[in-house]
């Protein structure tokens, strides 16, 4: 039942948190009670709905509150801000002096929880008059509340007595991990507070693994079994509490032994972490499976999320114990393959259109360490001058991390950002965001005095990390650096739209395409530290038709008739550069096998087909399902000259770097191509209105 302003007052909203008085089940006492709306509330296409991980204010400004009508300017299909508005009454509920959401728990059938995304789903809940006092046991306290959270990258290991503390909420007898994960562990050296806290978790709905010390009487057991008698009735699968008894010393209660179908004993702290991990991670992977038979993308997504959650746990786990859960880990990578083939499916088959339409929006994420505050700042500046949209700033990884997360169930365009200023620190959140599937690529801007000192190892991590897009020195070079890229998708989705016959998402698309092109216009001084290679190989009149063909400069574009020849420039071009872009026709595929193994760390491939035949044959193999690496030779010149234009922007900042050295001829130079990128810039804007037919100006297309 909704409708928390019927018990509560005082109602008020500080940023994304609602505030309420709120009265308790018993009528009289009040509790000051916040929920985050972020963690309630989405904004798809410019309407607010209830949804779990929305984190709405992503997309949304304006955000204000009368009575209980939330109110805000949210960005719509088109990327334009129009006004929406939400009644949290209809879906928030005052449930014993706590603000809870409705729609975080979805009930199948049987009244198993089935879909659940709320900050905090699981509570481990440890009473014991000794590891509960606040300040003791600190380190077995890391331990557990980082291993059991599969959303903390980097989980304290129960033998590692060197790692750094972090703070714990304290009140009283009780204290408390707080994370916006799935997980929470409460520590408690009073029973009446952990029964307090028992009976909360169960009105909300909490899924509970309760610690209990070798001494606990028998009738604190009996005052949940009775005051919870339909809970002990459900199957081991579905029961909403598990308990688990640590023994310190050697003798056993004998009532143990009447309700050992509910009691599980432990002698050792990594026996009762490995069983506390796995009985989570099964716990996830049931979540996962009821999502699955949901039969719907996002259900799909977020059991995928599940699984996934499952599969670090059991991972861990096997870390901890001699004995490993090989079938059930062995079940779960099944699970995840057979997860995402599906999601796979529903998208291209149905679900494109609809989860395309959010790549109009797009989020920018910086995570800085504390000590680059002061340029994290100067990057939002940047960010907000070139192209008005302010970035979510995080200096905390566990916040990051988790937002990321949550970020993918919305399929929007991400860009992330990470500042560094010694790469060897940072190499962790590298190996996370990696790992992340919703992640396609990230860009980092290297803060060192030493950028040159550090090509070498700007070289070893473009190879070994993927997914880092580039590593850059400069902010306004990787802010234009990522425009570009942004700008190539969604021309490149407007291609696909159009080809299937989608006139008007086309024409959204080409738009924004449109509007990303000319931030270049106006914004033409960059920066960059290194030159680049864009070769081709074809015959020598394969040119002849481009009308302009000066974006194809010779200090980064090299025209090769002949396979030896090709090979030559490109050998000779790998230890001196860290991007190649290497097109090739479709008789000359078997090239990328030798081309792969080139030193340069950033390769791709682009191969030219002669004949639509062709170019099908090719689109089936697996090497070439993405849409941009394989394409008709009537595009060769699109292709070319979006490629070309990064080239332009690298050898921009080689030039700009000369001329700060003293080099005169470098600052003709400079004129000279920033002139040819504008050129470039309109030209493509150009095309793109002539093929959408588009007849409107961009400036006046405005995003929110």
């Amino acid at each position: 039942m909704s409708g928390f302003d019927r018990s509560s007052r005082d109602i008020s909203l500080n940023g994304t948190i609602l505030r309420a008085t709120c009265k308790q089940a018993d009528g009289t006492t009040d509790s000051h009670a916040t929920l985050d709306l972020n963690s309630c509330i989405a904004n798809i296409n410019g309407k607010l709905v209830p949804r779990s991980g929305g984190n709405f204010a992503a997309s949304c400004s304006q955000i204000r509150l009368h009575g209980t009508i939330l109110s805000c300017m949210a960005n719509g299909i088109d990327g334009n801000e129009v006004p929406a508005q939400i009644n949290l009454s209809n879906f928030i509920a005052n449930t014993d002096g706590e603000l809870v959401p409705n729609h975080l728990k979805k009930l199948s059938n049987k009244g198993k929880k089935v879909a659940v995304m709320s900050s905090h789903e699981i509570v481990i809940l440890w009473l014991d008059p000794n590891i509960g006092v606040p300040d003791s046991y600190v380190h077995l306290k890391e331990a557990f509340s980082t291993t059991i959270d599969p959303t903390y990258p980097y989980p304290i290991s129960l033998y590692d007595r060197n790692s750094i503390t972090f703070n714990l909420n304290k009140t009283n007898s009780k204290s408390q991990y707080q994370f916006q994960g799935p997980c929470e562990l409460q520590f408690f050296t009073d029973e009446e507070q952990c029964l307090e806290s028992i009976d909360k978790c169960f009105n909300t709905n909490k899924q509970i693994f309760l610690i209990l010390p070798d001494y606990v009487r028998k009738d604190f057991f009996l005052r949940i079994y009775k005051q919870h008698p339909k809970e002990f009735q459900k199957t081991e699968s579905e029961i909403s509490i598990r308990f688990y008894i640590f023994i310190f010393m050697p003798k056993i209660e004998e009532w143990f032994f009447d309700y050992e179908d509910y009691l599980r004993i432990y002698y050792h702290e990594a026996d009762l972490l490995y069983a506390l991990t796995r009985d989570i991670a099964i716990y996830f992977m049931m979540i996962g499976k009821n999502l699955c038979n949901e039969n719907a993308l996002n259900d799909i997504q977020q059991a995928l999320i599940y699984f996934h959650w499952a599969n670090k746990l059991l991972c861990r786990g096997n870390s901890i114990s001699s004995y490993k859960e090989i079938e059930l880990q062995t079940y779960l990578e099944t699970m995840i393959n057979k997860s995402e083939k599906i999601i796979h499916s529903m998208e291209k088959e149905n679900y494109l259109q609809d989860d395309s339409k959010n790549k109009l929006i797009e989020n920018m994420f910086i995570y800085y360490p504390t000590e680059s505050n002061d340029q994290a700042l100067k990057l939002a500046t940047i960010v907000n001058e070139i192209i008005d949209k302010k970035p979510l700033l995080f200096n905390n990884l566990k916040d990051f991390l988790f937002n990321l997360q949550l970020e993918q169930y919305k399929n929007q365009h991400n860009c992330l950002i990470i500042l560094v200023s010694n790469i060897d620190n940072q190499i962790n959140i590298f190996e996370e965001l990696s790992s992340m599937q919703s992640i396609e690529h990230f860009y980092v801007l290297h803060l060192s005095e030493n950028i040159l000192i550090e090509q070498n190892n700007n070289r070893t991590l473009l190879k070994t990390f993927s997914k880092i897009r580039n590593i850059h020195s400069n902010m306004k070079t990787l802010v234009q650096g990522w425009i570009m890229d942004h700008s190539t998708d969604c021309e490149q989705f407007g291609d696909y739209f159009k080809e299937n016959g989608d006139s008007n998402q086309a024409h959204l698309y080409y738009e924004k395409s449109i509007k990303l092109n000319e931030c270049l216009l106006t914004n033409s001084t960059y920066n960059m530290n290194y030159i680049s290679l864009l070769a081709l190989l074809g015959p020598s009149n394969i040119l002849e038709d481009f009308d302009q063909r000066n974006f194809l400069h010779p200090s980064f574009f090299r025209h090769c008739f002949s396979r030896p020849q090709f090979t030559t420039i490109l050998q000779t071009y790998q230890n001196n550069v860290l991007e190649m872009d290497i097109f090739l026709p479709d008789s000359s595929i078997d090239l990328i096998y030798t081309y792969r193994n080139l030193l340069c760390p950033r390769k791709s491939f682009y191969v030219y087909c002669q004949t639509e035949a062709t170019l099908r044959e090719y689109q089936r193999m697996p090497l070439w399902n993405r849409y941009d690496f394989v394409f008709n030779i009537n595009v060769l010149h699109q292709k070319l000259e979006r490629r070309a234009q990064h080239h332009l922007l690298y050898r921009t900042e080689y030039l700009e770097n000369r001329k700060e050295e003293g080099d005169a001829d470098a600052a003709d130079l400079l004129i000279a191509m920033g002139e040819i990128l504008e050129q470039n810039a309109t030209r493509i804007n150009e095309e793109i209105r002539q093929k959408s037919c588009l007849s409107l100006p961009a400036a006046e297309f405005e995003e929110g």
